[in-house]
């Protein structure tokens, strides 16, 4: 065979992404570097690896964009959750939902409380389930 398989050539394109996203935020294009996240997010067929660049791109946003890192952050944990990965996705709810509490974003901390507790519910968890329950319930 010739060349590269479409993974190797797939991999080496998000790694260059990733370098371009590093560059990005040196220069403090928080936009920029959001957006070549977004584009290994593209790449990646697993699940979980796909949810780590959606949180990277979101964690652009933090301070500067509540939407949209609000937007990211749930589509991180909907891929977390899907590549079986209940805890990460609970945990990356529990921690939008400090950052929002911080913010005094209540309505938003509240919602991201709920998810929580519902995925720690979900994975068995019930002490951190209930933790978060009553977080959402003191909001």
């Amino acid at each position: 065979m010739f060349g590269a398989s479409k993974e190797d050539r797939k991999s080496d394109a998000c790694d260059l992404y990733k370098k371009a996203a590093n560059c990005f935020k040196l220069a403090e294009d928080k936009y920029q570097a959001s957006d070549m996240y977004l584009k290994c997010a593209e790449m990646e067929e697993n699940p979980a690896a796909k949810a780590n660049h959606f949180k990277e791109a979101a964690g652009q946003f933090q301070g500067i964009d509540t939407q949209r890192y609000s937007e990211l952050m749930i589509q991180a944990m909907e891929h977390y959750a899907a590549g079986s990965r209940i805890s990460q996705a609970a945990g990356v709810a529990k921690d939008c939902a400090s950052k929002f509490e911080e913010e005094y974003a209540y309505e938003e901390a509240s919602k991201f409380y709920l998810k929580a507790h519902k995925f720690y519910d979900v994975d068995n968890t019930p002490t951190q389930s209930n933790s978060m329950l009553i977080k959402w319930a003191d909001l």
